[in-house]
């Protein structure tokens, strides 16, 4: 058997000492893992609260807001609601990307994804008022091409066809948007 070394002798003597150090360290590790782990935590909360905030917002904005109806005075009403409707739309678009950018948060801290109801309502009705704005921009180009036309010029025929295509847009269109 082979002899220690002085050395090796003083580092066997000081192992407990060391381990002991060691285990002081890992215990002040980690209650600061702890602490920042409920700090961090605490803002995620927050950032939940303040997500669901915003959500909720931009719901009443969009009941506020929203063109649910034609102004009889309104020029360029169809370029006005659309437009409103596309920023209501890019809205939704960067408070999905908020959530999306949560989700490593809510995996870490193991929340279940949430759903935000009044989001897929704003978006729903979004895509429901598009549709019938777009339907009413379309028919009013028509109708402007017709109303100055004299008795004679204008031809039945493709007024109907027209017609046709509008009462099978609607048919196609979603109940609700009906």
């Amino acid at each position: 058997m082979t002899e220690l070394s002085e050395e090796e002798k003083n580092k066997l003597a000081s192992l407990d000492e060391l381990w002991g150090k060691f285990l002081k360290g890992m215990t002040e590790a980690n209650a600061v893992i702890m602490r920042d782990y409920q700090t961090l935590k605490a803002e995620m909360d927050s950032s939940i609260e303040d997500f669901k905030k915003s959500v909720q917002e931009n719901r009443s904005n969009f009941k506020q807001q929203a063109p649910f109806a034609v102004e009889k005075a309104a020029e360029h009403d169809n370029i006005k609601s659309l437009e409103k409707l596309q920023e209501f739309k890019q809205q939704c678009a960067e408070l999905r990307l908020i959530e999306e950018e949560m989700k490593p948060g809510l995996d870490i801290f193991e929340y279940d994804a949430l759903q935000y109801t009044e989001l897929l309502v704003v978006e729903r009705e979004n895509q429901l008022l598009t549709e019938i704005w777009e339907l009413k921009e379309d028919w009013d180009s028509n109708w402007a091409s017709w109303k100055d036309l004299s008795f004679y010029d204008l031809r039945i025929e493709d007024m109907d066809e027209v017609a046709v295509e509008f009462t099978q847009r609607l048919l196609n269109m979603n109940k609700d948007a009906r």
